[in-house]
């Protein structure tokens, strides 16, 4: 099990959506982190982070992150805890 962080500095109500590859791993939400279970012992180097403020002034404006790996090298993963380092500014 890994638990995938991101953070957003301002904004007025930032939702995140996180993915691997083109899969949604958990879609829009206001909780800037989430619980993902691999299937797979493989390493997997596309997780990203996309951030909207759905209360900004551009509510469709998304910003996402640089691609973060994770290499699993075998199941069940134990917990594990990756942070997606990127920080979004959004402009209130």
């Amino acid at each position: 099990m890994a638990t995938l962080t991101a953070t957003a500095i301002g904004g007025a109500s930032v939702q995140y959506k996180f993915m691997n590859d083109t899969t949604i791993i958990r879609d829009f939400s206001e909780y800037n982190s989430c619980t993902w279970i691999p299937v797979m012992a493989k390493t997997y180097s596309n997780l990203t982070v996309i951030a909207r403020d759905i209360k900004g002034n551009d509510p469709n404006l998304t910003f996402t992150s640089v691609p973060k790996s994770l290499v699993v090298t075998a199941l069940p993963l134990l917990p594990v805890s990756t942070s997606i380092t990127n920080q979004w500014h959004f402009n209130r």
